[in-house]
């Protein structure tokens, strides 16, 4: 299992290959609003807050980071 000092290097490190080498405008993560061991991954790893909204019947968070 993950800790979550891995998830945070591991979501830091897709972060650098979709936006560096990919040259991808920008990234978003997608979370449930209850679970904030994820938020904290994404936020950690520089990801905005941008919105919040439903998907699937829950209620989910939209985080985004631009090059």
């Amino acid at each position: 299992m993950f800790g979550a000092r891995d998830l945070s290097e591991i979501a830091t490190a897709l972060t650098d290959i979709g936006l560096s080498h990919l040259k991808l405008p920008s990234l978003i993560g997608l979370s449930f609003f209850a679970h904030s061991a994820s938020r904290r991954v994404l936020e950690k790893s520089n990801y905005v807050l941008e919105r919040s909204t439903t998907h699937h019947g829950g209620d989910v968070v939209i985080y985004r980071i631009r090059r």
